[in-house]
C-alpha cells in the first residue's frame, strides 16, 4: 500500500523529534496524569499506603483488586493506542516507516518511544503498585515487611524500565521468528499462546481470591505485568501498521469516507455503530474482536463502579483499593474519549467542557453541595428555646448538687479534640469511653462540655450518642464502652465517600443531574456503617437531643466548631444558644436553619469536618436569597479551645460574683474546679523554621503563610486556655494533654498514623497501644481519675 498524506511532516532534527515525543505525552495526558496520581497516592501519601495495608488485611480483596488493576492497565494501554491511531500525522509517519522497513527495530528512536508509550504506561502501573507494596512498613500476617527506602524504590522503577526494553526486544524477536512469516501453520500457535496467557492470569486472580499473602500478590503482579507486555506484542504483526492510514484516504469525509474505509478494509456488509466507531477512531478492522472484548470488560467494570457509587454495602464489599483502581480506569477512559473527540474534530473539547462546567458552576440553583437537612415542624421553636449557658449551668448545678455537697472539690470537665478524620475520632472516643469505664461511669457525671473541630467531632459525637443510649437504658454494659466505640469508629467511612468523589463529583458541574455529593455519602456511611451498639446512632436528629428538655440537661453541652467560608467567621453547632456577649462573633448555625428544618447528628458532625477537597463547603440556605457556606472548623480553631475558653471565662465570673448568692450556693461554687482534657492526635510542632527558596518566596508566600496560620491560630488558642486555667486554678495539672504522639516518633514512618476516613487494623492497634500507655502510673489521666472516685 502506498503511504502518502498531504498532512505528512516527518521530523528530521533532534528538536523536531523531541517535540513529537512531547506532543504524544500531551496527547496521552489523561493516562499520564493518573499514573502520576497513582505514584503520589501509593508511594508518598500515608493515606494511600494505609489503603494498601487495609486491602491486605482482608482475605478476598486481593482478587478484586487484581481485576480492577487489570482494567485500569488495559484502559490506559488501549485508550492510548486509539489516540495514537487517531492522530493522523503520527500514524502516517509510523505506517510509512513500516512500509519502508517492515521491521520495527529499524524505526528511529523517537518513533520507538511514541509507538511504545501506551504499552509502557500500562506496564509501569503494575510496577508502581508492587513497589508500593514493598515500601509498606507493615504486612498483615508477616513477621516483617521489606519497607524499602525511597532510593531503592526509584532504582527498582528504573530497573523495571530497563526490563521493559529487554522483554520488549526479546518478545519482538520471538514474534518475528514465529509469526511474521508466510507459514500459515504457525497461526494457531498465536491463539494457543494468547489462550495460555489468559489462563495463567485467570488462575493467579483466583488464587489471590482464595489465599491472602503479600508475596503471592507481588509475584502475581510481576507475572501479570510480564504477560501483559507479551500479549500486546505478539497479538499482531508489525506490518498491520500499514493498514492504519485509511481515515483520510482520498480525503473523503463523512459517509463517503466511511464507505471508502469499509472498502479498504474489505467489509462488504454492515453499517452498525461499532463499525462507525472503528472508522471514527481509526481502529483497524482486524481489531474488531479485541475492541468487542474491551467493551465487555468496560461494561462489567462500569457496572461494578456504578454499584459502588450507589450502594454503601457494595462499596464496602470491594474496598477502597479496588474502587480506586476502577475509578482511575473509568476516568482515564472518559478523559481519553474526550481526547479522541478533540483529535477527530480538531477542537479542544477538554477546554470547551471546562468552560461549560465553569459557567454552570456560577448558578446557585445548580449547587451540588447542599447540606442535607431533615424536616421537622418544631425545629424553629426548639432551636430558639435552647437554654443559654447560664440556664444550662443552673440546671447542671442542681442535678449535681448532692455529689458536690459530698465532695471536697468537684471537677468540672471540658473536652477538646483536634481534627484528624477517623484517626482523631477513634482516639478521642477511645479516651472518653476509657475514662468512663475505668471510673465506673463517674467520669461522664463530671462532663460539662464537649468542644470539637474537624475529625474530633466524630469521636465526640459517637460518645455523645453513647451517653444518650445510656440515658434511655439502651447502652452496653459499663465494661464494654470502649469496645463499643472501637467497633463503630474502626469502620470504613472512606470507600463510599471516594465513590462519590471519584464518580459523580468529577463530572457534576458538566452534568448536574447526579444525586448527592461526597459529603452526603460520608453522612450515609456514618449513619449506616460500623457495627455494634452505635450503628445507626449518628442518624438521630438533633431535635431528639435538644427537643427533650430532660435529656439536654442530662448530657454535656455538645459544641461542633465549623467555619463560615465567606468571611472566615468561626461558627458553632451547639446544644446551647450562642450569646454574642459571651461568644463574640461566633455564628450560631442552628439559628440560621430555615423554619421546619433540622439536621442529623452525622450532618452536624460532617459540617465541622469538611476539610479541603475531600468534603467541599456545605451550603445552608437561610432563605431564598441568603446562602451560608461552612467548611472545616479547623480553619479557625482546630481544637475547640476558643469556645471552651469563652465558656470558662463566663462561668468563672459567674461563680466569683457571690454577693447575691445564698450560703449553700456559695459553698458549692467554691468546690468547683475546671479541668480541660485535650485529645491531641497530631505531632507537637517543634517550631523549627525551614529555609524558603527565592522562587517559592515569590510565588507561594501568601499560600505558605495561610497554611502556617492554620496551625498557629489553634496553638495560640490552646496556649491562652492553658495559661488561663493555670491562673485561676493555681496549678499546672488542670489542663491535661492526652497526645497520641507522646511516645511515637513522627520521623519514623512506622509511627505516622494516617489521617483518613478509614484506618487499617494495624494502625488501629497502634492507637490502642498508645491509649494503654496514657493510663500507666505517673501519667496525668490516672491522677485525674483519682480526683473523681
Amino acid at each position: 500500500m502506498n503511504i502518502s498524506s498531504p498532512l505528512l511532516f516527518e521530523p528530521k532534527g533532534f528538536l523536531q523529534q523531541l517535540s513529537y515525543v512531547l506532543k504524544t505525552i500531551f496527547l496521552l495526558f489523561p493516562s499520564a496524569v493518573f499514573i502520576v496520581i497513582t505514584w503520589q497516592v501509593f508511594w508518598v501519601l500515608t493515606q494511600g499506603k494505609d489503603i494498601l495495608i487495609t486491602a491486605l488485611e482482608k482475605d478476598w480483596v486481593a482478587g478484586f483488586f487484581l481485576l480492577a488493576l487489570l482494567f485500569y492497565v488495559l484502559v490506559t494501554w488501549y485508550s492510548g493506542r486509539i489516540l495514537i491511531y487517531r492522530k493522523t500525522e503520527i500514524i502516517y509517519i509510523l505506517a510509512k516507516n513500516v512500509s519502508q522497513n517492515n521491521k520495527q527495530k529499524e524505526f528511529p528512536v523517537y518513533l520507538q518511544l511514541i509507538f511504545n508509550m501506551p504499552r509502557f504506561f500500562g506496564y509501569i502501573i503494575f510496577a508502581l503498585i508492587w513497589i508500593g507494596l514493598l515500601k509498606l512498613v507493615y504486612w498483615p500476617g508477616a513477621a516483617s515487611s521489606p519497607n524499602i527506602s525511597g532510593t531503592i524504590s526509584y532504582l527498582l522503577l528504573l530497573l523495571v524500565s530497563v526490563l521493559y526494553v529487554v522483554q520488549y526486544s526479546m518478545t519482538k524477536k520471538l514474534r518475528e521468528k514465529l509469526f511474521e512469516t508466510n507459514d500459515e501453520n504457525k497461526k494457531p500457535l498465536r491463539i494457543k499462546l494468547l489462550g495460555a496467557a489468559g489462563i495463567v492470569v485467570l488462575a493467579l486472580i483466583i488464587i489471590n481470591f482464595l489465599i491472602c499473602n503479600v508475596w503471592l500478590l507481588i509475584i502475581s503482579l510481576i507475572v501479570i505485568q510480564a504477560i501483559f507486555l507479551f500479549v500486546v506484542i505478539i497479538r499482531r504483526n508489525i506490518r498491520d501498521m500499514t493498514e492504519l492510514p485509511r481515515l483520510n484516504n482520498n480525503n473523503k469525509q463523512g459517509n463517503a469516507g466511511f464507505e471508502q474505509w469499509k472498502q479498504n478494509c474489505g467489509i462488504t456488509t454492515g453499517n452498525n455503530l461499532l463499525l462507525k466507531f472503528m472508522y471514527f477512531a481509526n481502529i483497524p478492522y482486524k481489531e474488531k474482536a479485541l475492541l468487542i472484548t474491551f467493551m465487555f470488560i468496560g461494561i462489567a467494570a462500569l457496572t461494578i463502579y456504578s454499584f459502588a457509587i450507589g450502594s454503601l454495602q457494595w462499596s464496602l464489599l470491594i474496598g477502597s483499593l479496588t474502587f480506586v483502581m476502577l475509578a482511575f480506569g473509568v476516568l482515564v477512559l472518559v478523559f481519553s474519549g474526550v481526547s479522541v473527540l478533540s483529535v477527530a474534530k480538531k477542537i479542544n473539547f477538554h477546554f470547551l467542557f471546562l468552560v461549560i462546567a465553569i459557567i454552570e458552576g456560577m448558578f446557585n440553583f445548580l449547587e451540588p453541595h447542599k447540606v442535607m437537612l431533615t424536616d421537622n415542624a418544631k425545629s424553629q421553636e426548639v432551636f430558639t428555646n435552647r437554654p443559654d449557658i447560664k440556664t444550662y449551668f443552673t440546671h447542671w448545678m442542681a442535678s449535681h448538687a448532692n455529689a458536690i455537697d459530698s465532695s471536697a472539690a468537684y471537677p468540672v470537665v471540658f473536652i477538646l479534640a483536634d481534627g484528624g478524620a477517623s484517626r482523631s475520632g477513634y482516639w478521642t472516643a477511645s479516651i472518653l469511653s476509657s475514662l468512663d469505664e475505668k471510673s465506673k461511669l463517674k467520669f461522664s457525671q463530671h462532663l460539662f462540655c464537649l468542644s470539637v473541630a474537624s475529625g474530633g467531632s466524630v469521636g465526640n459525637a459517637a460518645y455523645y450518642a453513647l451517653l444518650k443510649k445510656r440515658y434511655n437504658n439502651q447502652a452496653p454494659p459499663a465494661d464494654s464502652l470502649l469496645q463499643t466505640v472501637r467497633d463503630y469508629l474502626s469502620a470504613d467511612f472512606l470507600t463510599y465517600t471516594l465513590a462519590r468523589m471519584l464518580g459523580p463529583d468529577v463530572l457534576r458541574f458538566l452534568l448536574p443531574v447526579f444525586g448527592t455529593d461526597r459529603a452526603d455519602a460520608l453522612r450515609v456511611a456514618m449513619n449506616e456503617g460500623g457495627i455494634g451498639e452505635l450503628k445507626g446512632a449518628m442518624a438521630d436528629d438533633l431535635i431528639d437531643y435538644i427537643g427533650d428538655t430532660a435529656l439536654i440537661y442530662a448530657l454535656p453541652i455538645l459544641c461542633i466548631n465549623t467555619t463560615h467560608m465567606q468571611d472566615a467567621t468561626p461558627a458553632v453547632i451547639s446544644t446551647v444558644k450562642i450569646n454574642d456577649s459571651i461568644y463574640g462573633r461566633k455564628m450560631d448555625v442552628l439559628s440560621l436553619l430555615p423554619s421546619g428544618k433540622s439536621m442529623q447528628l452525622s450532618t452536624a458532625t460532617i459540617l465541622g469536618a469538611r476539610f479541603p477537597y475531600i468534603s467541599p463547603a456545605g451550603r445552608i440556605a437561610e432563605n431564598d436569597s441568603i446562602f451560608h457556606y461552612f467548611v472545616d472548623g479547623g480553619y479557625f480553631d482546630n481544637s475547640g479551645a476558643g469556645f471552651v475558653h469563652e465558656t470558662i471565662l463566663y462561668l468563672h465570673d459567674l461563680i466569683s460574683d457571690t454577693a447575691l448568692l445564698d450560703t449553700k450556693t456559695k459553698e458549692r461554687y467554691s468546690k468547683l474546679k475546671f479541668y480541660v482534657i485535650h485529645a491531641m492526635n497530631s505531632p507537637v510542632s517543634t517550631g523549627k523554621t525551614n529555609n524558603v527558596p527565592p522562587l517559592q518566596n515569590d510565588l507561594m508566600a501568601p499560600i505558605l503563610t495561610l497554611m502556617g496560620s492554620y496551625e498557629s491560630q489553634t496553638s495560640v488558642n490552646n496556649i491562652r486556655l492553658k495559661n488561663y486555667l493555670k491562673e485561676i486554678n493555681k496549678d499546672t495539672v488542670s489542663y491535661i494533654d492526652v497526645g497520641l504522639y507522646d511516645s511515637l516518633d513522627v520521623k519514623n514512618e512506622a509511627d505516622r498514623i494516617p489521617m483518613n476516613w478509614s484506618i487499617s487494623q494495624h494502625f488501629v492497634g497502634k492507637i490502642n497501644e498508645q491509649l494503654n500507655k496514657q493510663f500507666l502510673p505517673g501519667r496525668m489521666l490516672p491522677a485525674f481519675l483519682e480526683k473523681i472516685k
